[in-house]
C-alpha cells in the first residue's frame, strides 16, 4: 500500500470524532517508519495464519464454544478480551500472532503500549501490527490497549504465548474425537495427521478424564 492510498485510509472512520482527529498525526509517525501492507502482498492467507482455525469443519467434529470465551478459559488478561470483542476473533488471533513472534519482544515479552496521541515514533512492532491488519484495526486495537487498567504503571502488558491458545484448541478438538466414541489409536493417528503431535497415551488418559485446558 504506498503513501497516498494510507492517507486517505487514514481519514476512515474509525471510531469516533476523536478517532479521526488523532488520525492524521498517528498516520505520520507511521509513516516515517514503514510503509503499510507492502511486505506481505504476496503471501497466502495460510502462510500468514494458523491452522488451528478450521479443524472442526474438516473433521465433522463438534464445533466447541464462542472464540472470546475461549480466550477467557485459556486465562488470558482482560486486556486482550476487551481487544478481542473490540475486532473480529480471526483478526485477534492474527494480532496476537504478530506479537507473539515479534523480534522485538523480550524475555519477559512486555511491550509498552504508547500514549494514542503521541507524536514519537512508534516502536517497529506497533509498526509491523499496522501494517499486518490495516490502521483502521490497527487504531481500534491500539485506542482498546492505550490506558487500559490491565497495564501496569510503567504502561506495560504481557503478551501472552500463543502456543497456549493452539493446545487449547488440540486438546478441544480431542475432546470432540472423544466425545464422538473414537479410540485410543485413532485418536493419536488423527492428531499426528492433523497437528504433527505425538500425542502420549497419558495425555490422551488425561483427556479422557475431568476437563482441563492443557495436558
Amino acid at each position: 500500500m504506498n503513501s497516498t492510498m494510507l492517507q486517505h485510509q487514514e481519514v476512515a472512520n474509525v471510531d469516533s470524532a476523536e478517532s479521526r482527529s488523532s488520525a492524521d498525526g498517528i498516520t505520520a509517525v507511521l509513516l516515517d517508519q514503514a510503509t503499510v501492507g507492502g511486505r506481505h502482498e504476496n503471501e497466502s492467507r495460510a502462510e500468514r495464519g494458523g491452522g488451528y482455525q478450521s479443524i472442526y469443519t474438516k473433521t465433522g467434529a463438534a464445533v466447541p464454544a464462542g472464540g472470546v470465551d475461549k480466550l477467557r478459559r485459556i486465562g488470558l488478561a482482560r486486556i486482550w478480551i476487551d481487544v478481542a470483542h473490540k475486532v473480529t476473533f480471526d483478526t485477534f488471533l492474527h494480532a496476537w500472532r504478530v506479537m507473539d513472534t515479534h523480534d522485538s519482544l523480550d524475555v519477559d515479552r512486555r511491550i509498552v503500549v504508547p500514549i494514542f496521541r503521541t507524536s514519537n515514533p512508534l516502536a517497529q512492532l506497533w509498526v509491523d501490527l499496522a501494517d499486518e491488519l490495516g490502521m483502521n484495526t490497527f487504531l481500534r486495537i491500539w485506542r482498546v490497549m492505550e490506558g487500559h487498567d490491565s497495564l501496569d504503571t510503567r504502561g506495560r502488558v504481557v503478551v501472552p504465548v500463543y502456543r497456549a491458545y493452539e493446545r487449547f484448541e488440540r486438546n478441544e478438538y480431542i475432546r470432540a474425537l472423544i466425545g464422538a466414541g473414537c479410540e485410543d489409536r485413532a485418536i493419536m493417528l488423527e492428531v499426528k495427521r492433523t497437528f504433527g503431535e505425538v500425542l502420549s497415551r497419558r495425555s490422551l488418559l488425561r483427556l479422557r478424564g475431568p476437563r482441563k485446558i492443557a495436558a
